[in-house]
């Protein structure tokens, strides 16, 4: 019972210090370069942090990547730097990227990527406890973050967004769209190609939608704990508050909108 005592004494005053400490950060930075030489992806798997994409007119993936650990001791934060280990692959078809990071005790650690890549390369991301964000590709993106923003804009291909308790904005898409999100809002500009699809869900989440007036699709939108409002689109079919089951223009594509608390608003452009 002693030793049990003690036990919880010595982690309280552990504890009472490291609150007491202010944090500090330490960081350390790694470049890497890949030249392309038939690559047609790039994946990325990242741990606590956010993940930039930046279009080159390079024949390459630049990668600017910077590893941080947070504590109470600056010394003891720079010593474990080389914990984390981010490993570079170009093997397959695609440059990799992945990182490995050390979990509990009392530091915390993580690593923020800038990547620049040519605006052909598909991309496949998935971080966590981050923001990604990028723009003015036309290959395909693949975009996860468990509690992070989604961010992109001009587009030409298909967007596949997933966040767990993070926003998606996404703006000048033209291709199909996928984004779900738990606890954020959803932004979504899109031009839906031929028999192509827009399909959004959210638990608690106010979903914007922006189309073509000339946009042709089949139109489900539900909410269950929200009201739906459109303006500038002939959506001929079932359209109340809660609820629209119809049809713009020959229904070539798909448009389809579930949320459970949120509005829906959609707007022709």
């Amino acid at each position: 019972m002693k030793r049990n005592t003690i036990s919880i004494f010595v982690l309280a005053l552990l504890a009472v210090l490291f609150i007491a400490c202010p944090l500090v950060t330490s960081t350390d930075v790694v470049d890497n370069t890949v030249p392309l030489t038939g690559q047609t992806k790039l994946v990325v798997r990242n741990q606590n942090g956010s993940v930039q994409l930046t279009k080159t007119l390079d024949n390459a993936v630049s990668l600017h990547m910077t590893k941080r650990v947070t504590g109470p001791n600056a010394t003891e934060a720079q010593n474990r730097l080389p914990d984390i280990t981010i490993s570079v692959t170009d093997t397959g078809g695609q440059v990799g990227v992945f990182v490995d990071i050390p979990e509990g005790g009392v530091y915390t650690y993580g690593v923020d990527i800038q990547a620049t890549l040519p605006a052909g390369l598909q991309t496949d991301i998935n971080s966590s406890n981050g923001d990604i964000s990028g723009g003015m590709f036309t290959a395909p993106m693949k975009l996860v973050t468990t509690n992070g923003t989604v961010t992109v804009n001009d587009i030409g291909a298909s967007v596949d967004a997933q966040s767990t308790n993070g926003k998606l904005n996404l703006q000048g898409i033209a291709g199909s769209v996928q984004g779900t999100t738990t606890n954020g809002t959803i932004d979504v500009q899109v031009a839906i190609p031929d028999s192509g699809f827009c399909r959004l869900v959210g638990t608690n989440a106010l979903v914007t939608l922006q189309i073509p007036e000339s946009t042709s699709a089949r139109v489900y939108v539900t909410t269950t704990n929200g009201q739906i409002r459109h303006t500038g689109l002939a959506i001929a079919g079932n359209v109340d508050q809660h609820k629209i089951d119809g049809r713009l223009g020959d229904g070539w594509g798909d448009i389809s909108i579930t949320t459970t608390n949120g509005d829906v608003v959609l707007t022709g452009y």
